[in-house]
């Protein structure tokens, strides 16, 4: 393919991407099939579209600040997250500095979530902790100061500290509201320390 060729062609995608936004990346991958691979034992994860899902069994893989998730190629174009059934823990640093994620599932056999799991994930608004959460880092959610909605469904955390409650200082100046899921009977303490603005309900 002659170099003109090949600069037209990626002007060309370079256009597609900024008129349609989120392209399917396994689109030009040149083998015609979703980008991905392996993030635990028994879980993978496949990008397309600005969507990244994990799915399988088991535990994630930790990362860190200098050993980045294998999507980090993606952090500024992924805009949704589907964890599926079965995954158990959010592995350290998963999705940290992922600034434009909007859409964000759980499952509801999670346990743990890791240390900056989502750490910076600015643009998310509403959060869900699933009902078998019963470790969450307090650094998990550090800088996910557009949160204004949180669901708080798992009653087996217990309390946290001051300086341990992972949901210190989360949300806008416009405040949080916290939804208390029924059975739960008490709000563990400092849940929402440092929330001055924090609403709870259920």
């Amino acid at each position: 393919m002659s170099r003109a060729r090949i600069l037209l062609l990626a002007t060309a995608l370079a256009i597609a991407f900024l008129v349609f936004g989120c392209s399917t990346y396994s689109e030009f991958d040149g083998a015609g099939t979703d980008i991905g691979g392996e993030c635990g034992d028994d879980l993978r994860w496949t990008y397309s579209d600005c969507m990244l899902t994990i799915s399988g069994t088991g535990a994630m893989a930790n990362y860190s600040s200098s050993n980045k998730a294998p999507w980090n190629s993606y952090y500024e174009s992924i805009t949704s997250i589907i964890v599926g059934s079965g995954v158990t823990t959010i592995g350290s640093y998963a999705f940290d500095d992922c600034t434009k994620i909007t859409t964000l599932e759980l499952p509801s056999d999670l346990k743990t979530i890791g240390a900056y799991s989502f750490n910076n994930c600015t643009s998310l608004t509403e959060l869900t902790i699933p009902p078998a959460v019963s470790s969450i880092d307090k650094t998990s959610f550090s800088g996910c100061t557009g949160i204004t909605s949180l669901r708080y469904q798992t009653g087996l955390c217990g309390d946290f500290k001051q300086d341990t409650t992972p949901f210190s200082f989360l949300g806008s100046s416009e405040g949080m509201t916290v939804i208390i899921a029924n059975g739960i009977y008490r709000v563990p303490a400092y849940l929402l320390y440092g929330n001055t603005k924090g609403l709870l309900t259920n």
